[in-house]
Formats: structure tokens, C-alpha cells, sequence
């Protein structure tokens, strides 16, 4: 992993720290685990606690990061699930996806609205503008 994933690990570890209230009470319900004695894990997939920016900063590195090329949910989700965990992640990283500016923007439409009738058989420079309305309800 790089820099900036040590880097967020680092962030997460110590979120942790100020979160153990909650982690604890997360253990029995998600089955958690002190994997080295001191950070939670859930397998062996780090434990991120209720922080979005911290949660943001995870889906980014493997959804935005140069080398991710903005994976769809599932693949993201799969390549995320190795190394991190939280309650509700897919519902996370779906949202996240889904609001991706560059996704969006790059995303085949798959569901393309009717395509624009080529031609009625009208000539619009001959028809006055109530037969083209009329030939158009007609359709």
C-alpha cells in the first residue's frame, strides 16, 4: 500500500482510540476483534468508526486514486471489503458511487429515453405549424 494508505490507516487507528465506547459496543453485534491487542478489526479488514470523512477517504483510494479508474460499486466494494470494514458499507460506497461526478458523466446510458422520430414525412417549410402539431398527435 502507499503512502496515502498508511497514512489513512494511521487516521483510522487513532479514530479508534477516541471511539472505543463504541467499538466495544459494536464487538458482540458485528463480531469484532482486537487482532494486534489495541485496533479492531472485523476479519482482517481494519474497522473505519463513524467518521464520513474518514469513510470518504477510503472509498476515494480505491474508487478515485489514479490507479483505482473509478471501479463500478461492485468491483470498489470487493477491493475495499479486503482491507477495511463498517456497519452499513455497501450502503456507503453505493451512495458514494453514485453521486461520482466523473461516473456519471462517463456512464453509458443504458436506458436511453425514444429516440428523436427522424423524419414525420412533413416538410416543416410547407406545413403550417398546426398540421405539424396535428401530424405529431398522431403518432
Amino acid at each position: 500500500m502507499d503512502s496515502i494508505g498508511n497514512n489513512l490507516d494511521r487516521c483510522i487507528k487513532l479514530a479508534q482510540y477516541k471511539e472505543q465506547p463504541l467499538l466495544k459496543k459494536w464487538a458482540p453485534t458485528h463480531n469484532l476483534s482486537l487482532l494486534d491487542g489495541t485496533h479492531w478489526y472485523h476479519g482482517t479488514a481494519l474497522v473505519v468508526v463513524a467518521d464520513n470523512a474518514l469513510r470518504r477517504g477510503v472509498i476515494s483510494l480505491f474508487h478515485n486514486h489514479v490507479t483505482a479508474g473509478h471501479a463500478g460499486i461492485t468491483k470498489t466494494l470487493q477491493l475495499i471489503t479486503l482491507y477495511y470494514w463498517w456497519p452499513n458499507l455497501k450502503t456507503f460506497i453505493t451512495e458514494y458511487i453514485k453521486g461520482c461526478t466523473t461516473c456519471q458523466m462517463t456512464k453509458v446510458n443504458t436506458h436511453p429515453t425514444h429516440p428523436v422520430k427522424a423524419s414525420m414525412g412533413l416538410d416543416s417549410t410547407t406545413c403550417t405549424k398546426s398540421e405539424l402539431v396535428a401530424s405529431t398527435l398522431k403518432e
